[in-house]
């Protein structure tokens, strides 16, 4: 399963990202960050809720994976830069 991971989203909002975070919620078509936490799991019950309500005309379901932050990094990605957070 390939994971694209976009440069950065230069439309998003800069914002403090938890430090906390240990794992995110990313969307694997885009490779935007659309959510953090602290848990894994509560980080895979946010990731079901995204691929439950994704609409079928506009993306496949299943779009949706948890990522640890220390798996991005090793991607040379900074999941505490807001530029790789979004919406979709």
């Amino acid at each position: 399963m390939l994971i694209q991971i976009k440069d950065k989203c230069n439309s998003a909002p800069s914002f403090t990202v938890n430090p906390d975070y240990t794992h995110f919620v990313m969307n694997k078509m885009t490779g935007v960050i659309v959510s953090g936490w602290e848990w894994k799991d509560d980080a895979q019950v946010s990731c079901d809720e995204f691929n439950e309500s994704v609409e079928c005309g506009k993306m496949r379901l299943g779009n949706y994976k948890v990522l640890s932050a220390r798996w991005i990094r090793t991607i040379g990605k900074n999941p505490f830069d807001s530029a790789y957070w979004g919406n979709k």
